[in-house]
């Protein structure tokens, strides 16, 4: 078996959650301006904190996602405005049950109501969601993710027993 190396990313799009947090944020913001004037002294500074909690809420709300394979490593991590990044979970897929496309019947199948979600995808419905259903520290996980088709095809080379071809 040859190495395989391959990595991606993915820029998760806002959904509606995201929205609403960015609009709330500004709309106090607003309401702090105009009461600004009637807090004496202490009303720039509120204004300031305001301002300043708003620029960290939207560079924490510019969220992508990297997915690295290591011949059967998954590494994914959050990467917040380009700048942070956060290592979220290693798995070994070796130790997976199946991976394979999230709306595939053999992913539905492998189920189970106890698995935990981690939903790293762009939030495009449209897009080629894949899933790896498995086991950490006894716990089942269910993460979601959108590999390139490099990663695909190596995930297919290294792990093809585990791996589901076909789209349903």
């Amino acid at each position: 078996m040859s190495d395989i190396f391959c990595e991606a990313i993915v820029k998760k799009q806002p959904d509606n959650k995201d929205l609403m947090k960015k609009v709330g944020a500004i709309i106090l913001t607003i309401l702090i301006v105009i009461a600004s004037p009637f807090i004496p002294f202490v009303g720039i500074l509120v204004v300031a904190a305001a301002i300043a909690f708003d620029y960290f809420l939207f560079k924490r709300l510019n969220i992508e996602y990297e997915y690295a394979l290591t011949m059967t490593d998954l590494d994914v991590a959050k990467i917040m405005s380009k700048e942070k990044r956060k290592q979220l979970l290693t798995l070994d897929l070796k130790q997976a049950d199946i991976i394979g496309p999230a709306t595939h019947q053999k992913v539905r199948d492998a189920e189970t109501n106890a698995l935990k979600v981690i939903d790293c995808t762009s939030g495009q419905s449209s897009k080629n969601v894949y899933a790896v259903i498995t086991k950490q520290d006894g716990k089942g996980i269910k993460l979601l993710f959108e590999p390139s088709e490099t990663m695909i095809n190596g995930i297919r080379k290294q792990l093809p027993s585990k791996t589901v071809i076909e789209w349903i």
